[in-house]
């Protein structure tokens, strides 16, 4: 099939107008397919091109996820999956986002524990268990550095505790602080 002509529609993609059909490609396709040196291309290429134009959908819309804020890898690919991209294609993009630096568990679940430790009076069970139901490994949970952190967070919740709830008694007081600390 014949090229006839290039149409540059949003940030990166292109339209490439052929003979019979017009496909929206990205730019890195076609510099990746030397499309702009061809002027003819076979319906295997086409159909190579699109496959590949597949692929990278993924990768851009995983980028425009992330810009929101960092995910798992795991959350990335369930929303991936509810867009109903492709394992392959889903695989593909995680791939190469880890490759490039943009997904990293291990860093996101220290982002992760540091935000809850500086926004929350979350412990460091609750804070773990939310963490392996973000799919972030077990091995990749630490809180050595927040050991000396921890009585004065106590301290802090039994206080908040004792203000809000100055009507119980001492003995009903003290076995609802004891709960909500466990």
């Amino acid at each position: 099939m014949k090229i006839l002509k290039y149409t540059k529609t949003n940030k990166n993609t292109y339209q490439v107008i052929l003979e019979k059909e017009t496909i929206t490609l990205y730019d890195e396709i076609i510099l990746k397919y030397e499309l702009l040196l061809k002027k003819e291309i076979s319906k295997e290429e086409i159909e190579k091109l699109k496959y590949d134009n597949q692929l990278l959908d993924s990768y851009y819309d995983s980028l425009t996820i992330l810009k929101s804020r960092l995910k798992s890898k795991k959350e990335l690919y369930d929303l991936l999956k509810k867009k109903e991209y492709s394992t392959t294609s889903i695989d593909y993009a995680l791939t190469r986002l880890e490759k490039e630096g943009y997904l990293n568990d291990l860093g996101y679940a220290e982002i992760y524990i540091d935000k809850e430790i500086q926004f929350t009076l979350d412990g460091p069970i609750k804070i773990r268990k939310k963490l392996i139901d973000l799919g972030i490994p077990e091995e990749y949970i630490s809180f050595e550095k927040y050991d000396s952190l921890w009585d004065s967070r106590i301290k802090k919740l039994i206080e908040k505790q004792i203000k809000s709830n100055h009507n119980k008694s001492s003995k009903e007081l003290k076995n609802k602080i004891t709960r909500n600390i466990l």
